[in-house]
């Protein structure tokens, strides 16, 4: 019985890294969204959305030094991506990126 409790809870949680990355930095848990969306970027280092999650993570630690660089690469690999509201990730990055402190 225990072995079919173990199956069925790895079954549940079947999230990508970065889905978890994301849900955790849309909560608040931004320690732990790092984690995850650095696995993320790891296995996928040219996907701008995961990208630009990492780099919001960073930023909203106040790693500007992890954040920066990241986000000046999403202006070059986010162009032709869009978010849900049709904006682009490197205008999104370009924005973020000019908040930053010098």
């Amino acid at each position: 019985m225990a072995l079919l409790l173990l199956s069925a809870c790895s079954w549940i949680d079947q999230r990508t890294e970065a889905e978890k990355g994301f849900d955790m930095l849309r909560d608040g848990d931004t320690a732990h969204a790092i984690t995850h969306l650095q696995a993320a970027n790891a296995a996928k280092p040219d996907d701008p959305y995961i990208q630009l999650d990492l780099a919001a993570a960073y930023e909203r630690l106040g790693q500007f030094d992890k954040a920066r660089p990241i986000y000046e690469k999403v202006l070059q690999s986010g162009k032709d991506a869009r978010d849900a509201d049709g904006k682009s990730l490197a205008d999104l990055a370009a924005a973020n990126l000019a908040k930053l402190p010098k």
